[in-house]
């Protein structure tokens, strides 16, 4: 028999607003009246929502004041603004980031959701934003490379050359210390890729480079080195799968058509 799902939950964190739904009173004793009823409890039901996010302007009001006796004038000094003599806070110039980096969402599609909200920003403008913060970013984005930099296994983006029976003994030791994972790759996995890089170097000289399988041989065989340095380190993953999915996190999927196929891209 299927158990019900159990519903967690709404996190606590999140404001409550209350809506009171008082019911008709009708009664066959007709005379009823409210402030003598009874309250026998309440069934309450939440309900995720959602506020639109929306745009406000601030006036920053500089007032001058002038003393009449020795005519001094006294005003504070123009806010600091992430771009000087520009029109966007700093809250907004944040918000077109995390839409572009963090939600993927492209600089084209953001001017049209601007648009709609009656504000015309064009995706020039919007670039040049994006411009401007990565300047005030500098020295953040350059303490994080020096951190990465620093770290022994970094995971980047490039093309896997994917063998089914080395994925086979790669699931046997996910989540195994690293001792364990080379030791496993040694044995079992090395003499795979040996045999595999020699067939490989059979066929590229059995295939015209012109081709795209002969193309995808070359590809392979020039990186060598990076694609079988996971059999020497047993920290190293075989692919780069994650380094991947994350990338595509900063990136917007397209379908394009060329010569008649359609193809899935990314539009950064």
């Amino acid at each position: 028999m299927h158990k019900p799902a159990i519903r967690k939950p709404l996190p606590p964190h999140l404001p409550r607003e209350t809506v009171m739904h008082e019911p008709q009173i009708i009664c066959v004793c007709g005379d009823c009246d409210r402030s003598r009823l009874t309250c026998l409890g309440e069934d309450v039901t939440e309900v995720r929502e959602k506020i639109p996010a929306w745009l406000k302007v601030i006036r920053h009001v500089r007032p001058r004041y002038a003393c009449r006796k020795c005519e001094a004038v006294f005003q504070p000094p123009a806010p600091d603004l992430p771009i000087e003599r520009g029109r966007p806070g700093p809250g907004l110039i944040a918000n077109v980031l995390v839409s572009k980096f963090c939600d993927g969402l492209p600089l084209y599609r953001q001017s049209v959701i601007l648009a709609r909200e009656g504000i015309e920003i064009d995706r020039a403008t919007l670039a040049d934003w994006l411009g401007r913060a990565a300047w005030w970013l500098a020295t953040l984005a350059m303490l994080i490379g020096q951190y990465v930099m620093g770290l022994p296994v970094i995971h980047t983006d490039d093309t896997t050359i994917k063998i089914a029976k080395l994925y086979e003994i790669e699931a046997e030791i996910v989540g195994k210390s690293a001792d364990i994972r080379l030791a496993t790759r040694r044995d079992r996995g090395q003499p795979l890729l040996d045999i595999f890089h020699v067939w490989a170097k059979e066929q590229r000289r059995r295939i015209s480079g012109k081709t795209a399988l002969g193309r995808a041989f070359n590809y392979a065989l020039a990186r060598w080195e990076a694609l079988s340095c996971f059999a020497l380190d047993g920290r190293l993953s075989i692919d780069n799968n994650l380094s991947e999915r994350l990338l595509r996190g900063v990136a917007a999927p397209i379908v394009l058509k060329s010569s008649g196929t359609l193809r899935k891209t990314f539009f950064f």
